[in-house]
């Protein structure tokens, strides 16, 4: 738990920075969120358990592809008693430095604007 709080936070930092900027530029953002954190608080796993769903099945592989599932999976798992697996291990470390370059990208292309905007 110790680990993988660390890595939950570095993503949840990205993701804020990145809304931050969109939210500040278009005001109807906050609407476009709360419908995509409706249609995905159903599609991830979160009340549901993944292994319902095989991964070689179209269902399964379509849970394992969701990038939200391994950010769960990371911290459900240890507080669980069980270990994630090293795909969702992998998925959420490299999700840190995508996201990092996407929201340094965002912030210094737009981030001179967001005065403006607000």
């Amino acid at each position: 738990m110790l680990v993988t709080l660390p890595l939950l936070l570095a993503n949840l930092f990205w993701v804020s920075v990145c809304i931050g900027i969109l939210g500040a530029r278009f005001p109807d953002t906050r609407d476009a969120i709360g419908t995509v954190l409706v249609a995905g608080f159903l599609l991830t796993p979160i009340l549901w358990m993944v292994d319902r769903f095989p991964a070689d099945t179209l269902r399964g592989f379509l849970a394992r592809l969701n990038p939200a599932y391994h950010v769960i999976e990371v911290v459900r798992a240890p507080v669980l008693g069980r270990m994630p697996e090293q795909a969702s291990i992998l998925t959420v470390l490299l999700m840190i430095p995508a996201g990092w370059m996407l929201a340094s990208w965002l912030y210094r292309r737009y981030g001179r604007f967001v005065a403006l905007w607000v």
